[in-house]
């Protein structure tokens, strides 16, 4: 793959101006928490502005659904049950500088126009090559029910699957103190083997197109 081709993540937290104060603060530390655990597992970058607004630049592109679809599980597991809109732009980028709200390049216009267009989406998925943007628009449709249909119970569990070194059901059980048979039922509930095909054709897709 190129390794100039990057993906960047731009979102904001939803109906974020009915978030009380105290709400607010747990909102925060949740997103940035989430963030710190992802950068000690993946090459990025994380800026956060007008307060529900946040953008990551996955120096591996296809970091960049793993980060979103775990964004979205930790806030959906938060005890305020909240959700994100996150609009990915897979690209090339000119200069990326510390402050990277102030870089330029193709995956940052191509965020930040998906992020503009979206309506009661969630997710999506942009980018400049017409057969990749062929293949992953109707996938990403499917991806993104799915995410706001998942209980939170469902995404407690298939967040530690998402993040663990060891992903056994067996190791997420005694994690959370819950049964194994109960952790594979809600893993089952989440469909987590479709989200990993999902994954794994993404990551296909980008390293054909680049």
């Amino acid at each position: 793959m190129n390794k100039d081709i990057v993906s960047v993540v731009t979102g904001d937290i939803i109906d974020s101006r009915n978030i009380t104060p105290e709400n607010y603060d747990v909102m925060l530390y949740t997103l940035e928490q989430t963030v710190q655990l992802l950068s000690e597992q993946l090459p990025l970058k994380y800026d956060r502005y007008r307060g529900d607004s946040f953008q990551l630049v996955c120096l591996h592109a296809c970091d960049a659904i793993k980060v979103a679809i775990v964004i979205q599980l930790a806030l959906k597991t938060s005890e305020l049950n909240i959700s994100a809109r996150q609009s990915i732009g897979i690209g090339q980028i000119n200069s990326l500088r510390n402050d990277i709200r102030t870089s330029m390049g193709e995956a940052f216009i191509l965020s930040g126009e998906g992020l503009d267009k979206m309506k009661s989406e969630i997710l999506t998925i942009s980018t400049s090559d017409k057969e990749f943007q062929k293949n992953i628009t109707l996938v990403t449709k499917y991806l993104d029910i799915q995410l706001k249909e998942i209980t939170r119970a469902q995404a407690q569990v298939l967040l530690k699957y998402m993040v663990n070194e060891d992903k056994s059901h067996y190791a997420i059980a005694n994690e959370l103190k819950k049964s194994r048979s109960n952790i594979t039922r809600l893993l089952n509930a989440s469909h987590y083997q479709l989200i990993d095909e999902y994954i794994q054709y993404v990551n296909y897709l980008i390293n054909k197109a680049y």
